[in-house]
């Protein structure tokens, strides 16, 4: 993301990236995104039943990187993507400088296995991708990605500014997450003391 943010004429498509690969959904859900459906204040983007491919609603978590990403746009109105076409159009520019291929549904499945490793639970991750019914997908495409926690951990570090020297890890109790800033040996202790 960062090369497509360093390109003016490429910026437009940096809240989509942004929130397919830290928030994991859907290209169609993304779309269908306003900037009034990210909830700044309450730390979530409202998957609304006219966005949900299921059309049941869902809040997906804005994990700290993610609202660093989404930041600059706060405050903004309307549409955030500019439609599948012209992300992809802009997409392969920007991939094609930086010398990489395009992955359909990359971003989703990026963050659905970041995801796992990190929480390394089933009901959690389902939950933020809005899956229903059985986790065989879920544990056939994520729980074996050899991804470790620590791992993980550094991906949900990953900012505009590069990546943070002090990792912000997101501990989670019960159905309610707790955001902690301490150093990654306090964190891991923390979410031992969790599990």
């Amino acid at each position: 993301m960062q090369g497509a943010a360093e390109s003016v004429e490429h910026r437009i498509i940096v809240p989509r990236l942004a929130i397919g690969y830290f928030a994991g959904l859907r290209a169609a859900e993304i779309d269908k995104l306003t900037w009034q459906d990210v909830k700044f204040d309450a730390g979530i983007i409202a998957v609304s039943e006219r966005i949900a491919k299921n059309h049941i609603p869902r809040p997906v978590k804005i994990s700290p990187n993610l609202r660093q990403w989404l930041e600059p746009y706060k405050g903004k109105t309307g549409s955030i993507s500019l439609g599948y076409a012209a992300f992809r159009i802009h997409v392969r520019e920007v991939m094609k400088k930086a010398g990489v291929p395009w992955v359909p549904n990359a971003m989703r499945h990026t963050f659905a296995t970041h995801h796992y490793a990190f929480y390394q639970s089933a009901d959690l991750t389902a939950k933020e991708l809005g899956h229903m019914g059985s986790y065989r997908l879920l544990h056939r495409n994520y729980a074996n990605s050899g991804i470790t926690k620590s791992e993980a951990a550094g991906y949900w570090a990953i900012t505009p500014a590069g990546i943070s020297v002090e990792p912000v890890s997101l501990i989670v109790t019960d159905r309610d997450t707790v955001v902690t800033t301490g150093s990654k040996q306090e964190n891991d202790k923390e979410a031992e003391n969790v599990a």
